[in-house]
């Protein structure tokens, strides 16, 4: 199971066309947006305890939730190709247009793209590494078809490296927590 560059291409355009819905859709100069009407009916979850805990100087627990989501998110890339792929396309969709709708709604809000770069630059890498373990679940979709229509089995070779790439993209996963909690954050 070697990388597949195709496969991240894949990743990346999906992520894409999320993330371009995502900016075209949070800065509609209509009255009731789509994402306003979203914003208000919405439990916010996961980003309310990471603002909160970064309010009260819990840059512990900022980190965990952060590094537990993007985690969660590379898990369902990676078992999604169990799934031939399904989960993983709703999953890059999702996660470009919330990463677009942010990013327009801040524009929109009078944030210049200097400083909405500033904060997310430094720790965007954790980008690449969804993206990446988007790539390997479709290299489990893909090897999964190879098994049920040719009967090929996957090599001793191909097991190590889908695990050196998982526990690599993992890695790359929570390297860019800390560098958003503990120094982005501080910049």
């Amino acid at each position: 199971m070697k990388v597949s560059l195709k496969y991240f291409g894949v990743a990346f355009l999906i992520w894409v066309v999320g993330t371009m819905a995502g900016v075209v859709l949070s800065t509609a100069n209509t009255g009731d947006s789509f994402i306003t009407r979203i914003d208000t009916n919405m439990n916010y979850g996961i980003e309310q305890d990471i603002v909160k805990a970064f309010s009260s100087d819990n840059n512990v627990k900022a980190f965990i939730l952060i590094a537990s989501n993007n985690l969660k998110v590379t898990a369902i890339n990676i078992i999604g190709g169990i799934l031939f792929g399904i989960p993983i396309l709703l999953s890059m969709l999702f996660n470009g247009f919330a990463f677009g709708s942010t990013y327009g709604q801040l524009y929109s809000a009078g944030f210049s793209l200097d400083f909405m770069a500033k904060y997310t630059l430094p720790h965007s890498f954790e980008l690449v590494a969804i993206w990446w373990s988007a790539m390997i679940g479709f290299m489990i979709a893909r090897k999964l078809i190879l098994i049920i229509r040719k009967h090929q089995m996957p090599t001793i070779n191909e097991y190590k490296l889908l695990i050196i790439n998982i526990l690599t993209v993992c890695c790359v996963i929570v390297l860019a927590a800390f560098v958003e909690v503990f120094i982005t954050v501080n910049l």
